[in-house]
């Protein structure tokens, strides 16, 4: 298990047990589905559409973070995008992890295409937390 698994394994884990203590047994089980999902993800090795690395993304952050669940919005045709596993979806979820920690969480993730390049954007109730260009597709 990478670096990156074990972030998201640690922090599904303390939701899990968070919920249980708290008595929030139906949302125990989400998370418990969510990491079952996620296991079955991280073990891809073929090419994976920009679609299905989001769906990826979103479910991570659900595991991971409470609060409204991510919302994605992919620039038309942006979702056909195909990569190596995960390697779009790695980048986006560190920087919503970077931001999760500064207490900035953000409820929007906005990909979209320029100029052949792969931008996205995190923000929250129109304040951007956070833009970049994601790596060659």
């Amino acid at each position: 298990m990478n670096a990156r698994e074990q972030l998201i394994y640690n922090r599904g884990l303390e939701r899990i047990y968070g919920c249980i203590l708290l008595g929030e047994n139906e949302q125990a089980m989400s998370c418990m589905e969510e990491l079952i999902y996620l296991t079955r993800g991280l073990s891809a090795s073929a090419r994976q559409s920009l679609g299905v690395q989001m769906t990826f993304l979103s479910r991570a952050c659900r595991v991971c973070w409470q609060g409204p669940p991510l919302e994605v919005l992919l620039e038309k045709g942006t979702d056909m995008i195909c990569t190596a596993p995960w390697k779009i979806s790695w980048q986006i979820f560190e920087a919503i992890a970077a931001l999760e920690d500064a207490g900035k969480p953000p409820s929007l993730l906005r990909l979209q295409m320029d100029g052949g390049a792969l931008y996205y954007e995190l923000s929250d109730q129109g304040h951007v937390y956070d833009r970049g260009v994601l790596p060659d597709a």
